[in-house]
């Protein structure tokens, strides 16, 4: 029974890291397409899909480390004027809530580092192609 529940978690993280691939795909194509088809427009497709998913995988690291708690919840806050009940006394009962579902919940910034990785290869890969041909 173990070995299912671990079978999904994978089957989840393929899904996961597919998504993510195909949104770099989206990216490519539409950088290569928008430049013309040439080496230099396949070469920028690939480093701006390198580019997106990389910065999107940092921000999903920086979050999971709590950097943007402060700002969550001033926004939680302003909503919950509106609200008679509180869920939060403080921004300390936020964090410390915030921290425990942070451990429970996967490290999703990896699923971006992974999808980016082809990317990257195809980016140096071309650059070498390219300049050989100038």
């Amino acid at each position: 029974m173990e070995n299912k529940e671990k079978r999904r978690i994978d089957k989840g993280s393929l899904i996961y890291i597919g998504i993510t691939f195909a949104i770099g795909v989206a990216i490519f194509l539409v950088t290569f397409f928008t430049q013309g088809i040439s080496v230099k427009s396949s070469l920028d497709g690939s480093f701006v899909a390198f580019a997106v998913l990389l910065l999107v995988g940092l921000l999903s690291l920086v979050a999971s480390f709590g950097f943007f708690d402060f700002a969550s919840y001033s926004f939680y806050y302003v909503f919950a004027t509106f609200k008679k009940e509180k869920k939060y006394n403080d921004l300390n009962d936020y964090k410390q809530e915030k921290d425990e579902k942070r451990k429970k919940t996967k490290k999703n910034y990896l699923y971006y580092f992974i999808s980016s990785t082809p990317f990257l290869i195809a980016t140096i890969i071309l650059r070498i192609v390219w300049q050989t041909l100038l």
